[in-house]
């Protein structure tokens, strides 16, 4: 524009000098003078189009910047969650290497309390076997010295009574470490820690979840009641953008209101964008249903009526004739679209 000033004064001194070339009978310099201001008039219109139109980029450039700070922030509250998740996934397994260090040295006492009583059951046995040979050792010799020997076989029962009681005592004993040692066995301490993580595991994939939901409630920008996404920056098909918002925890939009496809169609642009919804006649030609629920849809409103040109079953919307209306078409086309969801 700070060329206009210039231009529109060479456009008023222009008739001027032809004036003066006209007193002094020069008409060809007349002819060059209409020329130069009829050149003016159509560059100074031209300048106000080109004007008008560095304006819409300006606004254009300014809520692209606005998007792109908004997936940004979007961005950095992801990378945040995922971090605490590494984070949370790392201790669990060093707690887990802790758990299975616990359980490989507690493996280690049972272990070496078995070998223990195996080692006693053998002392035990050794003994009762010398104490046998000893009784068959003297019963040869009382073939010959009965007599002599009558006591001292007596005083070898005595010995053999008493022994078979201490290895009664110590095979109860015995019995009763097997048994402490079952019992220990059964809690399985280790398992009650790995049940106790596994909890904790759970608890942490809870909060997750709950962060996920955040930030999917953030992505969506609440109109009257619900929460919408407007994609307008790249196109998909129906199946790709239907698919794009149940990523998102949502479905593509279906208004069930005049009032309500008013209300988002303020945050739309209506210049010829075409938008993706959630209604569609896959099943029965001319049956429009929900994709939602699956039911009849309730809300239509056509700003032509559908003709299933080329195999149209997918529905979009977009502003003609000073409102906003709904449209068949072709669900392979690739078209901007709008995702609903319920804020929590």
């Amino acid at each position: 524009m700070k060329y206009i000033g210039f231009l529109f004064l060479l456009y008023l001194v222009a008739p001027g000098s032809t004036a003066l070339n006209l007193s002094e009978g020069q008409t060809k310099d007349q002819d060059c003078s209409s020329y130069i201001c009829e050149s003016v008039r159509m560059i100074l219109e031209h300048m106000v189009v080109m004007d008008e139109r560095i304006k819409k980029l300006e606004d254009f450039s300014s809520q692209f910047k606005n998007f792109k700070n908004e997936f940004s922030y979007l961005k950095e509250i992801q990378n945040s969650a995922n971090e605490n998740l590494k984070i949370n996934l790392i201790r669990l397994e060093n707690r887990t290497t802790e758990v299975a260090s616990d359980n490989a040295k507690f493996k280690e006492v049972v272990n070496r309390l078995q070998n223990d009583l195996k080692l006693q059951r053998e002392s035990l046995k050794t003994q009762e076997e010398k104490y046998i040979k000893g009784l068959e050792t003297l019963e040869k010799n009382l073939t010959t010295k009965e007599v002599n020997k009558t006591a001292e076989i007596n005083k070898l029962s005595k010995r053999l009574d008493g022994l078979d009681t201490q290895i009664e005592s110590q095979n109860k004993k015995t019995i009763a470490q097997e048994k402490e040692l079952s019992e220990k066995m059964n809690k399985n301490i280790g398992l009650q820690k790995l049940e106790e993580l596994t909890t904790k595991q759970l608890e942490m994939e809870k909060s997750m979840q709950k962060i996920n939901e955040t930030l999917k409630n953030v992505a969506y920008k609440k109109i009257g009641s619900k929460g919408y996404l407007i994609q307008e920056t790249e196109r998909r098909s129906w199946n790709d953008s239907r698919a794009f918002c149940m990523d998102l925890g949502g479905h593509l939009v279906s208004p069930q209101s005049q009032s309500e496809l008013d209300a988002l169609g303020k945050e739309l642009k209506m210049d010829s964008h075409l938008y993706w919804m959630g209604v569609h006649d896959f099943s029965k030609e001319g049956e429009f249903v929900l994709d939602k629920t699956g039911q009849k849809a309730k809300f239509l409103k056509w700003r032509q009526n559908p003709d299933n040109y080329n195999n149209e079953d997918c529905v979009e919307f977009a502003y003609s004739g000073n409102q906003w209306g709904m449209n068949d078409n072709a669900c392979s086309t690739r078209l901007n679209f709008v995702c609903e969801r319920q804020l929590v």
